[in-house]
């Protein structure tokens, strides 16, 4: 009976072991990419359907002139003027802040003015993850030294 109990307690370590490893792949491959995109010359932005940030790179930082910390979890119309891109839809197709879906094939890229006014040239791109639509806009402003 013993022997049975210590062979079933072996038997269930190995799926335990298998999730904690695919679990450690996982969280390898976020770093990853949020490693690539933290390299990125373009400022990085990452928000989803409802228009929270999720994701924002050190040159956003650097164009914006805010941290990440503070930024991250914060609505995307603190940085992007909503209403300029409200009233341009069609230079910009993908971005809908209100939640409501909106198809993006390519990269649009428009001349955008952020909160405080500066003009900033936008790109978006967007994606669906488990049924969810997320944004990733590049943010690139002129004044700032790119490497």
């Amino acid at each position: 009976m013993l022997n049975q109990t210590l062979e079933l307690t072996e038997e269930l370590k190995k799926p335990e072991e298998k999730i904690r490893q695919q679990l450690n792949e996982l969280a390898f491959e976020k770093k990853k990419n949020e490693l690539i995109l933290q390299g990125y010359a373009e400022g990085v932005i990452v928000f989803d359907q409802g228009g929270i940030i999720s994701f924002f790179n050190k040159s956003a930082e650097k164009v914006f002139m805010k941290e990440a910390g503070k930024v991250c979890g914060s609505h995307i119309s603190e940085l992007l003027d909503i209403d300029f891109i409200e009233k341009n839809k069609e230079l910009v197709p993908c971005v809908k802040i209100d939640g409501t879906e909106s198809e993006c094939t390519t990269r649009t890229e428009v001349m955008v003015k952020v909160a405080d006014g500066l003009p900033m040239r936008l790109s978006v791109a967007k994606g669906k993850v488990g049924g969810e639509s997320y944004f990733t806009a590049f943010i690139q402003n002129e004044s700032v030294e790119q490497l």
